[in-house]
């Protein structure tokens, strides 16, 4: 018969939650309000702006145009 060994993803071992991060990683603020951010969205500054003829909507590949922003936002 072959052992085998006991995950070492137990809930025992796994870090707490911490409010304001998810699996240990920091949640930034929205950039309006400072509430903790749920999404990021295109702010539609970006001079070299790419447009989409499927969706009808222009976006950006430049990450930085694209704040994080909260449910209300």
């Amino acid at each position: 018969m072959t052992q085998i060994a006991p995950c070492r993803w137990t809930e025992s071992s796994r870090a707490p939650v911490v409010p304001g991060e998810i699996g240990g990683l920091a949640i930034p603020p929205c950039a309006v309000c400072g509430a903790p951010s749920t999404h990021r969205s295109y702010d539609g500054l970006d001079p070299n702006a790419q447009f989409n003829p499927r969706t009808g909507r222009y976006w950006s590949t430049d990450v930085a145009h694209y704040p994080p922003l909260c449910e209300a936002h």
